[in-house]
């Protein structure tokens, strides 16, 4: 038997066993928990124990900060445009936008393959249901937005030099 106890919340939210579980249940508690595995094909008897950490809201989590991250930068990146235009002459401006837009890639683009991961393996082992499924194309869709809106800015900065 690889599972001896139930499992218990600590201040965090994160599954803390108690003492005694093995190596083996710990590995599929955060394979269910980050990547929401089915985990009924590893092991048929912890799922009713294991079934409540599937209801808690890591997918939220992340529909909710990628949306935000993608308006936050969309607003960001507007104020740095718009400031570029007015103070065409400001080579710091430049710089920091230049910063700025790495920055926002980086971090749009890790949003961007975790919802993409999701998305993908939760169809494929059928985990998710049709609701998050639109919530989740939709995350994406509001991500990529920012690319073609990132193309037009540069596309007028350039044509206004």
């Amino acid at each position: 038997m690889f599972f001896s106890g139930r499992l218990t919340r600590c201040k965090r939210g994160f599954p803390r066993p108690k003492a005694g579980v093995a190596l083996y249940s710990k590995l599929l508690v955060y394979i269910n928990e980050f990547v929401n595995i089915n985990i009924s094909l590893l092991a048929p008897s912890y799922v009713g124990e294991l079934k409540s950490l599937t209801q808690r809201t890591p997918m939220k989590n992340l529909i909710t900060t990628s949306k935000s991250i993608a308006f936050i930068s969309f607003i960001i990146g507007t104020i740095f445009f718009a400031l570029k235009l007015y103070n065409p002459y400001l080579n710091k401006l430049t710089i920091i936008g230049a910063l700025f837009v790495i920055v926002a890639l980086t971090i749009n683009s890790i949003l961007l393959f975790g919802l993409v991961f999701k998305l993908c393996f939760g169809m494929l082992l059928k985990t998710l249901n049709h609701k998050t499924i639109i919530q989740l194309a939709t995350t994406i869709g509001i991500v990529l937005a920012n690319i073609p809106i990132a193309i037009l800015y540069f596309y007028i900065l350039i044509e206004s030099l």
